[in-house]
């Protein structure tokens, strides 16, 4: 038969989650390889952002992961566990407020400049300032401590010129930076095929382990339980919520 396609593919579910769809050529299961990696493949979550994973298939004999080194997928007749990989997310986003001094109100941020790269951090917001009523009016761009200020009404790359521009103009646009690293937990459901044959679900902190391995018994697969015999295809599945 033909070589299969191999690739990786995403759909939303309709109650928000995130379904990954592996297929993987049958005979790899029934080759010396003892591990299978999918392309990898950045998902979008609602509430989590941007998540970039990769799918592992292993062989294994045991549930409980601790095989003989060197076991394949030809010595257990296709048998193994799946693992989902997520290291920790380092993203940036920018965004812009619109600040009025109008009023006379302080704009009520503590800053520390980072003379190396001439910007301006924000250590802590003060509750009656005017950058906590922006939060508190557009909480989808609401500023955080850490952020860093990129410019201030298009004057940028002088720490002086940014602070003065901050006394001297009336209304402020301010551009700011905000760079995150982190691990989200998240509900995940493994299983074979389109009807997600022997499924198992497992919740997991990507922040205290960047690979999911369910263990338990019902963690080991025949994977060649979900060939797909007109396209000679494996389909893994892997769905990923967040945890109610």
């Amino acid at each position: 038969k033909p070589a299969v396609r191999s690739g990786v593919s995403t759909e939303t579910c309709s109650d928000g989650g995130v379904r990954l769809k592996w297929r993987v050529d049958a005979r790899k299961f029934s080759s010396a390889s003892g591990l299978i990696t999918s392309p990898p493949v950045t998902v979008e979550m609602p509430e989590v952002g941007s998540l970039p994973v990769t799918l592992i298939a292993r062989a294994s004999d045991t549930a409980a992961g601790n095989s003989p080194a060197g076991l394949t997928f030809r010595g257990t007749s296709g048998i193994g566990r799946l693992e989902l990989k997520s290291n920790a997310m380092l993203t940036c986003k920018d965004f812009e407020i619109t600040l009025d001094r109008r009023s006379g109100n302080p704009l009520g941020l503590n800053l520390e400049a980072q003379p190396q790269e001439d910007l301006w951090v924000i250590k802590s917001i003060q509750s009656d300032g005017l950058v906590a009523r922006w939060n508190a009016n557009n909480p989808d761009r609401q500023v955080a401590p850490g952020d860093t200020i990129l410019s201030v009404s298009g004057v940028r790359g002088d720490l002086t010129a940014v602070r003065d521009a901050c006394r001297a103009q009336s209304i402020l646009v301010v551009r700011v930076k905000r760079t995150i690293s982190w691990s989200p937990t998240l509900k995940l459901s493994f299983g074979l095929g389109a009807m997600m044959l022997h499924k198992v679900k497992v919740v997991h902190d990507f922040a205290e382990k960047a690979c999911c391995k369910p263990m338990h018994t019902n963690a080991l697969w025949n994977f060649l339980d979900g060939l797909d015999k007109d396209t000679n295809a494996v389909e893994i599945t892997c769905e990923l919520r967040r945890p109610a």
